[in-house]
Parts: C-alpha cells; sequence; structure tokens
C-alpha cells in the first residue's frame, strides 16, 4: 500500500465546555462515513487529558487493550477497519500530577512520530482529528530551546477555534487574541444572533445555531449537529456544519 500524508485537524479552545470534543466527535464519525465510500480510514486523537478515556464510548465499545497510548510513543489502535483511536491514559496521569509540560512535550514528539507509525502499519489514515485539551501552554522548553506549541502545530495542521457565542466578547482579550492567532477557521457555536457576532482578520468564521451538544452515540450526536444550519463568513449560503467544513478544509 501506497503511504498517503494524512490531513489534520487540530481542534482547539481556550475555555472548557465549548463542544470541543463534541465536534471532534462528529467530525470523525463524519469522515468514517466518507472513508467507507473511498477506501480510507480516519484517526481520533483523543490529547484532552479530561476527556481522555471517553472517546470511545461514542463509538459504542470500551477502552482499547494493547497499543494506543500516544504519550508513551505507541501505535495508534484499529477500531475497525475505518476508524482508528489515539488515546493516552499516560499523559492524564502526567496532566493529574501538574505535569502539564512533560505531556505536551510528549505530544508533539507523537506527533511527530505518527508518520512513520502509520506507514510501518500500512494504514490507510487519509484524516486525523486532534482533539487538544482545554488549556494549552504557549511556550515549553525543549533541549534548551523554546518552542512555541500552537506555532509548531500549525505549521502541520489545520488549526480549527472552537467557541461560544457567550465567548465572542472575549475575543479581545490578551489570551483569545494568542489563541486565535493560530486559527485557520472558527467554529463559534449557539450563535443565533449572526449579527451581532464580528471576527475581523480571519480565513473562516462558521457561526453555528445551536449549542454543540453530544449523545453517548455518535451517530446521534453527528446526525443533531447536521440538521441545524451554519453561516459562513463570505457566504451567502447556508448548508450543515459538515459540508461547510469540508468544503473550508478538504
Amino acid at each position: 500500500m501506497t503511504y498517503i500524508e494524512p490531513i489534520y485537524f487540530t481542534l482547539y479552545s481556550v475555555a472548557g465546555g465549548v463542544g470541543k470534543t463534541t465536534l471532534s466527535v462528529a467530525l470523525t464519525y463524519h469522515f468514517v462515513k466518507y472513508c467507507e465510500r473511498v477506501g480510507c480510514a480516519v484517526l481520533l486523537w483523543s490529547a484532552d487529558y479530561e476527556k481522555d478515556d471517553t472517546i470511545t464510548r461514542y463509538f459504542g465499545g470500551s477502552a482499547p487493550s494493547g497499543s494506543y497510548d500516544w504519550a508513551l510513543l505507541e501505535r495508534p489502535h484499529r477500531y475497525s477497519r475505518t476508524l482508528y483511536l489515539y488515546s493516552s491514559p499516560y499523559a492524564r496521569k502526567l496532566y493529574e500530577t501538574g505535569k502539564v509540560e512533560e505531556a505536551l512535550k510528549r505530544l508533539l514528539m507523537a506527533i511527530a512520530k505518527l508518520p512513520s507509525y502509520l506507514k510501518d502499519m500500512r494504514a490507510p489514515v487519509a484524516i486525523v482529528v486532534l482533539d487538544l485539551p482545554k488549556y494549552i501552554k504557549p511556550v515549553i522548553e525543549v533541549n534548551g530551546s523554546r518552542i512555541e506549541v500552537l506555532d509548531l502545530l500549525r505549521e502541520v495542521t489545520n488549526m480549527v477555534f472552537v467557541a461560544t457565542m457567550e465567548e465572542s466578547s472575549s475575543f479581545g482579550t490578551d489570551a483569545y487574541k494568542y489563541a486565535l492567532q493560530y486559527a485557520g477557521s472558527i467554529v463559534v457555536n449557539k450563535a443565533t444572533d449572526f449579527k451581532h457576532l464580528t471576527v475581523s482578520g480571519y480565513k473562516t468564521v462558521i457561526r453555528y445555531d445551536r449549542r454543540l451538544t453530544s449523545s453517548p452515540d455518535a451517530r446521534v450526536t453527528y446526525s443533531v449537529l447536521r440538521k441545524a444550519g451554519v453561516s459562513v463568513d463570505h457566504s451567502g449560503k447556508k448548508t450543515d456544519i459538515f459540508t461547510a467544513f469540508s468544503r473550508l478544509v478538504l
């Protein structure tokens, strides 16, 4: 099998509870359906330390056994023909003991190693959905060098910032300005009053008119999100969130 360089989508935010993991799961399900038609696979990568052990429940299973721990530089777990899962109980332990910087170092190492893993596994992963924790330390030190974490991630992934309408008034604060500068696209959910939401200077703003809420079932979560329309900046056309997202980043 010829190795295919996967497309990476990294979902991140500043606050928790904005629907980042929900959107990660729903996007994964959307791309799995696509891969079922064309013969590829999707990797859902949970780097959210607080929710690390929950991603498999969306797909009707329990935590997989065997090698799947990215923080220990192990290979992804093949969950089905079209879905791979990458989780990390060890990273969660690092997070719980305050070793966030060490967890981030291991995340960057795992990103660097993933292409060789997939090539060795002969895994047809065409799309990687990476769900980051709610807080990312801006700068870490690796071997005496300062590393801008989000800047490095932007070099290899499509960065998607997720927020709620309630947060839009905070976009001008230093924390949000820092985070937003790395975004290729922004998803603002519960944005029913579009005319009062302005985010200038960014490539794309997806205005989703409901709150991103999840079901324990990925298919149900996907179905609920798909029924609600979105408005995309610079376009008067309203469509479902997944069609809009696919057009923007594929």
